[in-house]
């Protein structure tokens, strides 16, 4: 399998109304390890999913509820993954509490970790290495709400929300270089061709002005090396997703979008688009073709999923996932 450009999930919010129906048009269950204890009430709910082409990796966190009893439950499993060549789900990193988000590739992953019982306000990032790492590796001291969590080839980023403050960290250390580019000012998405950004906003990654282009009226969902896939609104009813390349200029790949079916979140493998909405479903289509097609219809907006070369990978569960095919 090649490697699959995925965009990863970060659960700022919570799960949603989950539909029991999810993946009845589903071709596969992977189901390889064994049924948690039927005595415990599931709060779990996937957080984060990312695969490459030797395997998936992917994180769950505990969901707040109010059973009086055992409400976040015992240890479980927050970081997972399957390898492709075996078939094997292993359990990579369990405690109480999961993570919260998940950012990186196959080989290098990072996790928005709660250093405190359920206290939200002691978070911190670590790494860890699948094949390699034996425990989350610190990136950060606990404290802070963290909201924002992504990489580039080079840096992990985070922001701490009491603060406001977006901090940058090396991926090869250990997290002792952190430097923090803004405090309560802007707050990037990712990095693009020597900028940050955020939706029309940017700023230059060697320091400068922040920069509005405000004649390009998109959202930008991912970054590749492409150029910024962004949606955009083409009236009232409809919307396209295009490329905004380097020369600033947006280029509509897939067109004729209805309103409701707009990108909420996005991932671009192979001239392959694949996207959830704000309400349900997940879509596919081909730069360049007008039409599109639903691919599962009962899928929550928050629910994340993964692309391979053959499959789209969704419904993480501490068993495995569900599958369909490309």
């Amino acid at each position: 399998m090649r490697a699959a450009s995925v965009l990863v999930v970060i659960a700022a919010c919570g799960p949603g109304s989950r539909d029991s129906s999810i993946g009845i048009d589903a071709a596969t269950q992977v189901d390889a390890s064994p049924e948690p204890d039927a005595a415990w009430f599931e709060t779990r709910y996937p957080s984060g999913a990312i695969a490459g082409a030797h395997r998936v990796v992917w994180t769950q966190q505990g969901e707040p509820c109010t059973l009086p009893l055992r409400c976040f439950g015992p240890a479980g499993p927050t970081l997972s993954m399957r390898d492709f060549s075996t078939g094997v789900v292993t359990t990579l990193f369990q405690d109480s509490k999961g993570a919260e988000a998940l950012a990186g590739d196959e080989d290098e992953v990072f996790l928005v970790l709660t250093g405190l019982e359920t206290n939200i306000q002691q978070q911190y990032v670590a790494r860890f290495r699948p094949g390699i790492s034996t425990a989350p590796e610190p990136m950060s001291a606990p404290g802070g709400h963290i909201t924002l969590l992504f990489v580039d080839s080079t840096y992990v980023y985070w922001r701490v929300e009491n603060t406001a403050a977006v901090v940058r960290a090396s991926r090869s250390g250990d997290g002792s270089d952190a430097t923090i580019l803004s405090m309560g000012g802007f707050v990037p998405s990712f990095s693009f061709n020597g900028y940050y950004w955020t939706d029309r906003v940017r700023v230059p990654i060697a320091g400068g002005p922040v920069e509005v282009l405000s004649s390009i009226d998109v959202s930008f969902p991912i970054a590749t090396p492409d150029g910024i896939y962004a949606a955009k609104a083409v009236d009232d009813t409809t919307w396209s997703i295009g490329v905004l390349g380097t020369d600033d200029v947006y280029r509509p790949v897939v067109t004729d979008i209805p309103k409701e079916k707009r990108p909420y979140v996005l991932t671009v493998d192979g001239g392959e688009l694949f996207w959830t909405t704000l309400s349900s479903g997940l879509y596919h289509a081909r730069a360049g073709d007008s039409t599109f097609s639903t691919v599962l219809q009962n899928m929550p907006p928050f629910e994340p999923f993964a692309v391979t070369a053959d499959e789209i990978l969704y419904n993480f569960t501490r068993n495995g996932y569900q599958t369909a095919p490309r």
